[in-house]
């Protein structure tokens, strides 16, 4: 015979026990759906790393920096500029000087994008194919391709 504790006890654990089986069961689905779109979740991911980034355009207000004059050179002297007259130990704000620090940070994730974009335009240099099938080069090699 059960008392009335105990009788509750029993319907709040089988309660607990049903919700978290109803949550797994939509983990467990919503992991299927996440490995069934493959290449999306990465994809998420990445916006989701990015949000905490700062983008070029805030980048360019923060260092004062209109988007026709910004190369490596003004963004650094901009960026000693206002990381110095924000410096804590002088009176300054670590909040702003942590802007400013980001916002160099964007700017030169900028550069390094359009870098490796310049890159990838470029087309391959002469010579620079794959090496020959044979893996050997010599004279016989060469006459045999008729050079």
């Amino acid at each position: 015979q059960m008392g009335p504790f105990a009788r509750i006890l029993a319907s709040v654990i089988i309660s607990g026990v049903n919700v978290v089986s109803r949550a797994f069961l939509q983990a467990y689905q919503q992991a299927l759906a996440n490995a069934k779109a493959g290449g999306r979740v990465q994809h998420v991911t990445k916006q989701v790393a990015r949000r905490n980034e700062m983008s070029e355009a805030q980048a360019l207000q923060v260092l004062n920096i209109e988007k026709h004059e910004l190369t490596k050179e003004v963004a650094e002297a901009q960026f000693q500029k206002y990381f110095e007259a924000n410096d804590p130990d002088s009176g300054g704000s670590f909040y702003l000087q942590s802007k400013v620090y980001r916002a160099k940070e964007a700017i030169d994730r900028s550069f390094e994008e359009a870098l490796k974009e310049a890159e990838d335009d470029q087309p391959p240099a002469p010579g620079a194919g794959p090496p020959p099938a044979s893996g050997f080069d010599g004279p016989a090699a060469k006459a045999a391709r008729g050079e």
